[in-house]
């Protein structure tokens, strides 16, 4: 798992290419969870990319959760 703090050459987002790698789901499922703001991350999306805080990813995988909906009201 990666650091919290990103290392030299390393981005403060993710791309939902890097979340494929780290988490072994598919593109299409992933694409798809953000899509629908389903990932247990905030996800932003600039222009056609999507992208994850990596601050965030790394809180919620240290964190053990699940995958849940986060439905902003």
């Amino acid at each position: 798992m990666a650091t919290a703090t990103p290392t030299k050459g390393e981005s403060d987002t993710l791309t939902l290419y890097d979340l494929v790698e780290r988490t072994g789901l598919s593109y299409t499922t992933i694409y798809e969870q953000a899509r629908l703001n389903k990932l247990p991350v905030p996800v932003f999306k600039i222009g056609r990319r999507y992208l994850v805080s990596r601050k965030a990813y790394d809180a919620v995988m240290s964190a053990g959760h699940e995958p849940q909906s986060n439905d902003a009201a």
